[in-house]
């Protein structure tokens, strides 16, 4: 069983994992112009279950308006349907999810009112990665904070 995406989802498209590239001159490439999320998916007996996704997609937007961004032409509900066809297309059930919107063209005096946005929406297989002995050592414990004093000069 591969981890690999069968497909990416690209500004709109479903587009094949082979195909789904970056001009080697992208600003996000060079300036790390971009905000990501990182999402889970959890299998179900009812499918595929993405955890808090509408609370990780306005995030997303929330971090891009920060960074710059203006005027982007998705909404939270349009990402959260992307993410879900990103899953449903590659026929994952425990998979990590990777929203990246980046600065893609334009954008050279690092302004990225002269670029574009884009979006893609990747997603691979990714099961207990640490193991089912893991789960097994899982247990709560108790943290005690080390109080920090601070003194103003």
């Amino acid at each position: 069983m591969g981890m690999e995406s069968k497909f990416i989802w690209m500004n709109g498209e479903m587009v094949p994992f082979e195909k789904a590239t970056l001009h080697f001159l992208t600003p996000a490439l060079h300036y790390g112009a971009a905000v990501f999320e990182g999402i889970r998916a959890y299998d179900t007996p009812k499918g595929p279950a993405v955890f808090r996704l509408t609370d990780h997609a306005e995030r997303l937007l929330d971090s891009a308006r920060v960074f710059g961004f203006r005027d982007l032409p998705w909404t939270t509900e349009q990402i959260v349907d992307a993410v879900k066809q990103t899953v449903k297309v590659n026929n994952f059930k425990d998979c990590y999810i990777r929203p990246l919107l980046y600065l893609d063209g334009g954008g050279w005096n690092l302004n990225v009112d002269y670029g574009k946005a884009s979006l893609a929406i990747a997603a691979w297989e990714w099961g207990n990665y640490l193991g089912e002995e893991a789960r097994k050592r899982e247990s709560a414990r108790t943290f005690h904070r080390s109080r920090v004093i601070t003194r103003m000069c």
